[in-house]
């Protein structure tokens, strides 16, 4: 009898298609989290969400409501606002600042702001006509009469028309493609003022935070301001759209730097990015920096729900407190077993010194 030579089972190889459903639902855990903390109203807007019916709208539990149509996206507007906290610069306005929401949508960004501070005045420009009427909804709802201005209008380069397209999701709505971002969308003129007649209106007041999110605009309105009105602007936050508009990224944040912003930027992998810029001195220079940061460490700049490579680095770019330095020695991405093992021989081999 011939002898038969052993062969060890095949390892088992995990389940990609498991693995992928499994890390959806941790996800989607982290973010009911995350809803639970900051609405009143979780459960229905769950249960709501998971049917894929229409949400109602999200009450927040700071006494914050939004509002929303049929065309918005509210929960990627929650998720960006108030959980992930894009548009969160860390620094907090002080007494009578003035904030400028160039795109302001259904207002997601400046409810935020206005929840900072109670006289903080901010005007907001929404050109799509369904998405003005819920910014003006979600002004009246949350009684900021007093202190938003909103304006029916496009911001560009200058006075003029843009034709823009709308009814589709307000998020893209826009006026810089040929052709429509999603199936079913129609353009409509709309009028269009410069950001130099939005700083106007505002009696040339100091801007403590300018933002711009205009799928596409951002260039235009950026390289048609004045150098005054750009020297008057102490944060910044413009969202870059690439993938509408070739080479926005670079020439936003070549102006930026020009009137004399710090830039730091957060990428997107669909040619997006969102550059924060601030101005260490000027009409609202932040003072006792110094002695705020003094003796804090890295945990002082980690938040709850934070990912440590997002939030916090922001925050420690923001203060000047983060370097980093090129590292000349041996390095690669090590993710599974098997790369330890390769590493491992590498190592015996005196191949990673």
């Amino acid at each position: 009898m011939s002898p038969v030579a052993a062969t060890a089972p095949p390892a088992s190889r995990p389940n990609p298609g498991l693995l992928f459903r499994a890390r959806g639902k941790l996800q989607g855990l982290r973010y009911l989290g995350a809803l639970m903390r900051l609405t009143v109203n979780w459960q229905t807007i769950w249960k709501y969400r998971r049917q894929k019916e229409q949400l109602p709208p999200l009450r927040l539990r700071n006494g914050l409501v939004l509002h929303h149509g049929p065309y918005d996206s509210p929960l990627l507007l929650l998720d960006e606002a108030f959980i992930k906290r894009w548009y969160d610069i860390e620094a907090r306005p002080p007494a009578h600042a003035v904030m400028l929401d160039i795109g302001a949508n259904i207002g997601s960004v400046s409810l935020f702001w206005s929840a900072q501070s109670p006289t903080l005045r901010i005007d907001g420009y929404e050109p799509n006509p369904a998405a003005y009427e819920t910014l003006r909804r979600n002004v009246s709802s949350n009684r900021l009469q007093s202190r938003m201005r909103t304006f029916p209008e496009a911001v560009g380069r200058e006075a003029g028309i843009l034709h823009l397209w709308v009814d589709i999701p307000t998020d893209l709505s826009t006026g810089y493609l040929d052709h429509s971002p999603q199936e079913g969308g129609r353009r409509i003129p709309v009028p269009v003022v410069s950001l130099d007649e939005a700083w106007r209106r505002l009696n040339h007041d100091p801007i403590w935070l300018l933002k711009i999110d205009t799928e596409g605009a951002e260039v235009d309105i950026l390289e048609g301001a004045s150098q005054e009105l750009l020297g008057a602007v102490q944060h910044a936050i413009v969202e870059t759209h690439d993938n509408i508009y070739p080479g926005a990224f670079t020439r936003c944040r070549t102006i930026l730097e020009h009137a004399g912003l710090t830039c730091w930027a957060r990428m997107h992998p669909w040619d997006e990015a969102i550059i924060y810029a601030t101005r260490k001195m000027g009409p609202y220079a932040r003072r006792g920096l110094a002695r705020e940061s003094a003796g804090k460490d890295i945990f002082g700049y980690i938040k709850e729900g934070d990912e440590l490579v997002e939030e916090p680095f922001i925050r420690l770019i923001a203060e000047e407190q983060l370097i980093a330095y090129r590292y000349e020695g041996f390095w690669a991405c090590m993710d599974t077993f098997k790369d330890r093992q390769l590493f491992d021989a590498m190592n015996a081999r005196g191949e990673t010194a």
